[in-house]
């Protein structure tokens, strides 16, 4: 038996390219204010929620605690106020979310993927132990590869898939927040914190990606990065 026997390969063979017959992702659509809009809002609660369970002794079990909840939180804004966006919930079902990250769950497993060769530059910036480096590249090269991973790809692959936009927002968002997981803040695991906030930027970069373009969300994702790597290191230092 050849790996090519497994039904899981051939369904991410099959699918995984799919986004390149009919993206709903476009590359430049329109510049809205709602982009700002997003990306502030992104921005300030994702940072409070940072700085406020990072401080905390128990910020791993707030963290992992808080995830599934502001899932549910971020769902049901986006059905409620998705609509103002253009966005149809009208046959949106929550079931249907359920039944799909069963029937998909290697969608995630290939976030991972995509993600690990995308922070390949990244990693290569680590070895040479240059703080600045590694800004740099986090910055302007990491952003990049995410966007394409999760909002190009991402999107599209899993539209492809269950045949709402909704759902693909939805998915890469939860996916986008796990691959950060393992990251650290200063001398601790900070990953249970990370996925909170990146969570939101999910959502919010998912949103922007489809009904704005993807040139956007590459955009305030380096912004975003640019502020957390060298400006609020020095706002927010012990």
């Amino acid at each position: 038996m050849s790996i090519m026997d497994y039904p899981i390969v051939n369904d991410i063979i099959n699918n995984i390219w799919l986004f390149q017959t009919g993206s709903v992702v476009s590359l430049f659509q329109e510049l809205s204010i709602f982009i700002l809009i997003l990306f502030v809002a992104d921005f300030i609660v994702g940072i409070t929620l940072d700085q406020v369970l990072h401080k905390s002794k128990h910020h791993i079990l707030l963290g992992l605690t808080l995830w599934p909840i502001f899932i549910a939180i971020f769902i049901l804004l986006f059905y409620s106020f998705g609509g103002l966006l253009g966005f149809n919930f009208y046959q949106f079902e929550i079931g249907a979310l359920f039944d799909y990250a069963i029937k998909y769950w290697w969608v995630f497993f290939v976030f991972w993927i995509m993600t690990l060769f995308g922070n390949i530059p990244y990693t290569l910036a680590k070895w040479s132990k240059n703080e600045k480096v590694m800004g740099l590249f986090g910055t302007f090269v990491t952003p990049i590869f995410e966007e394409l991973a999760f909002r190009l790809i991402g999107i599209n692959t899993v539209y492809m898939l269950t045949n709402s936009i909704e759902i693909s927002i939805i998915f890469t968002a939860i996916g986008f927040s796990l691959i950060h997981l393992p990251n650290r803040s200063g001398d601790k695991w900070g990953g249970p914190v990370k996925i909170n906030a990146t969570l939101l930027m999910g959502f919010a970069s998912g949103i922007i990606a489809v009904k704005y373009g993807l040139i956007f969300t590459i955009a305030i994702h380096i912004i975003n990065n640019f502020l957390a790597f060298f400006v609020l290191p020095k706002i927010f230092k012990d």
